[in-house]
């Protein structure tokens, strides 16, 4: 067991320190803003008070401790949820990538050809699980310690920080059931974020009625620690134990399963493909359509959430100057416009994600053999690699209408549709620019692939921090969706969008040029 725990660490030596880096730090750096966010009690209770509407009710969770107000509180409100949500993503990657993923390729039937029981390499994957959410709580408490906002405590700190862990390893526990049920990773990874979406809701509609509904979802029974308030421990050895049984079930599935296979049947394939699967672009959607739809989805709701604060937004930010200051740093004439620039510039980069997943997934398929298939005949790779990024191209236009119909719903049409989709179009070119980025990695620097990622993280952490605190203009220049006018609060530029269109054509066709030349993995 400690060989094969040490053989998934050091497969895991850059993906997960950068997921522990990312969830820790981020977490720090936000708690310090906190006393710069709300200086004092009273500026703290009236913004409590702000978001006890229904919309932020539904996206936050519901608002306690205003008898006793503190820093730290209003923190645990606004950050808790995003947190729980974010630890879950991370483990669920991590264990469906260490077991069904791993049996797909049949990497586990290697090693079980070695020396081991036949359960390790199950319990091998929640173990390190375990021990990743164990160090994001220790290091999450020490931190939070180190910061020392105000109202924070030691109980208030290990409750918040056990929470996020606890959390994680239900999810982990989760995705390790679901991976004996379903015969493949994509299976396990839709179950998984679907079960994930709809906790979501399921908390959202139980704490809008203030009912238990919200404790048959983890989300919702992870808040109720009320962390740096009452400090109620009661729901984390509740989720520890839901963790457990799905661990015991998913020992039990993978006794009684052939290896390969799983406990739901596999849907009876047809004897024919169908005609649009003999298509380069039909095999490109069917490949990725479940991720498109996903996405779609995710982004529409995204823009309800957000639409939804337009009618509360005076009364939101009128008990905080800095809020204000946020939405008003550029100037604009009311604070729906700049609101509307806020999110946009924010969400665009959200948008830009299933765009390169569609520009990388040919990489995926060369990763796993897949496309040797394919190559293997007379064929024009540029003509493969083309509906991938045909498909990237549309969902850009996509992703962003849906994100636009979104708010412009949850505003109750307060919003102009056909203004609001001119200003996401703005975006449109920083967008391809991410996809050009992706293409061109993997066509020059198909080893490098993930730095995309990296790049993508520091995109957003620019024009995250620029909306808190003023940035060097060399470091914001940078960013590609910098340098995109933030309608309607600056006057439309079409050269900066030409620009990109241009950058983004040409890292293209770098990439599929370097593509059908160079030597497959």
């Amino acid at each position: 067991m400690n060989r094969y725990l040490h053989f998934i660490a050091r497969r895991e030596r850059i993906t997960t320190p950068l997921w522990i880096l990312s969830i820790v730090s981020s977490l720090l750096f936000f708690t310090a803003l906190y006393p710069t966010l709300i200086p004092t009690n009273e500026e703290a209770l009236a913004l409590a008070r702000t978001m006890q509407n229904p919309a932020m009710v539904a996206m936050m969770g519901p608002i306690y401790g205003l008898d006793a107000i503190s820093q730290a509180i209003v923190m645990s409100q606004e950050t808790l949820l995003w947190y729980l949500i974010a630890i879950a993503v991370m483990n669920i990657f991590l264990v469906n990538r260490h077991t069904r993923t791993d049996e797909e390729l049949g990497r586990v039937e290697l090693l079980l050809a070695q020396p081991i029981k036949p359960k390790t390499p199950t319990i091998a994957p929640i173990l390190f699980a375990l021990i990743v959410n164990t160090v994001i709580s220790i290091l999450s408490i020490i931190g939070l310690l180190i910061v020392d906002l105000e109202g924070t405590t030691f109980s208030g700190a290990f409750t918040f920080a056990l929470t996020i862990g606890n959390t994680g390893f239900f999810f982990a526990a989760l995705t390790l059931l679901l991976a004996q049920l379903f015969t493949t990773s994509t299976g396990v990874l839709t179950a998984s974020l679907s079960f994930l979406g709809v906790s979501y809701i399921i908390r959202a509609f139980g704490d809008l009625q203030e009912s238990s509904l919200t404790l048959f979802s983890p989300f919702g029974l992870a808040l109720k620690v009320r962390a740096f308030y009452t400090n109620d421990l009661w729901p984390i050895p509740i989720l520890l134990l839901q963790a457990v049984v799905l661990i015991a079930l998913a020992l039990l599935f993978n006794h009684v399963r052939d290896h390969g296979a799983g406990i739901v049947p596999q849907r009876a394939s047809r004897i024919h493909a169908p005609k649009s699967l003999l298509t380069p672009l039909g095999f490109a959607w069917r490949l990725g359509r479940s991720v498109t739809i996903a996405w779609g989805c995710a982004l529409f709701i995204l823009g309800l959430s957000y639409g939804s604060v337009i009618g509360e937004l005076e009364t939101f930010v009128q008990s905080n100057e800095l809020m204000r200051t946020i939405i008003l740093q550029d100037g604009p004439d009311t604070l729906t416009d700049g609101y509307v620039a806020l999110i946009f510039a924010l969400m665009s980069m959200v948008a830009g994600i299933p765009v390169m997943l569609s520009a990388l997934r040919i990489r995926k398929e060369e990763l796993r053999a897949r496309s040797e298939l394919i190559f293997a005949r007379p064929t024009d790779r540029i003509g493969v690699y083309l509906p991938f990024l045909f498909i990237a191209f549309i969902e850009s236009i996509l992703m962003t209408l849906l994100l636009t119909l979104g708010l412009v719903l949850g505003s109750h049409n307060t919003l102009a549709l056909g203004e609001m989709i001119c200003y996401g179009f703005a975006y449109l070119p920083a967008i391809w620019l991410l996809g050009g980025i992706a293409t061109f990695l993997v066509g020059m620097l198909p080893s490098l692939t993930s730095t995309v990622w990296i790049l993508f993280a520091f995109f957003f952490t620019i024009s995250y921090v620029k909306q808190i605190t003023p940035i060097p203009s060399w470091l914001s220049a940078l960013n590609p969706f910098e340098l995109v006018p933030r309608v309607p609060i600056e006057p439309f530029k079409a050269k900066p969008l030409v620009a990109l269109t241009i950058m983004a054509a040409l890292l293209v066709a770098g990439g599929l040029y370097r593509f059908e030349k160079r030597d497959l993995a």
